[in-house]
């Protein structure tokens, strides 16, 4: 979605509406987001010996290894436990040792998020936050990063989450 004016006021007066039906707590309002790691470094500046020949440098034998991490917090500064998705195929079971407790691991081709693991990662959202139709959450996604293609599919997932037992 373009960032005019237009555009800015239609979302800020959706969220008032938003606020003012649901009456959200901090602890219910989410932002989520994706970033890609890379466990490949570059030495900025080395330190040696003056008038020293060669100098070496110790950097990770891996090339373009990026790892994504999912990850998505409360306006109460809540933290839902991230995913984790790995460029390669199949997933390796070992690269889930000594993670942050209750995060899921994946893999994809690209190390990238896919919508089927998109779709994976918001079903574990509920299930963390207790989402349901009777106790709503308010989550900012950014779409053009996450590439959901089928919003039908979001809904679908939405709609097929557990409700809250009264």
């Amino acid at each position: 979605m373009a960032s005019n004016r237009k555009n800015v006021n239609l979302f800020y007066d959706n969220l008032e509406l938003a606020f003012e039906k649901y009456k959200f707590l901090a602890r219910r309002i989410f932002d989520v987001d994706e970033t890609g790691i890379s466990g490949v470094h570059k030495p900025h500046r080395i330190l040696a010996e003056k008038g020293r020949k060669q100098v070496g440098a110790i950097t990770s034998g891996e090339r373009n290894q990026t790892t994504t991490v999912v990850c998505c917090m409360s306006a109460a500064e809540d933290f839902v436990p991230p995913m984790f998705i790995f460029k390669r195929e199949p997933m390796n079971n070992a690269l889930e040792k000594n993670g942050p407790t209750d995060a899921i691991y994946r893999s994809s081709k690209s190390g990238w998020i896919t919508e089927e693991l998109f779709v994976e990662w918001l079903k574990h959202f509920a299930q963390c936050v207790n989402a349901s139709t009777e106790n709503r959450v308010l989550v900012d996604l950014e779409y053009n990063k996450i590439e959901v293609t089928d919003i039908a599919e979001l809904r679908r997932t939405i709609a097929s989450l557990p409700k809250k037992k009264a």
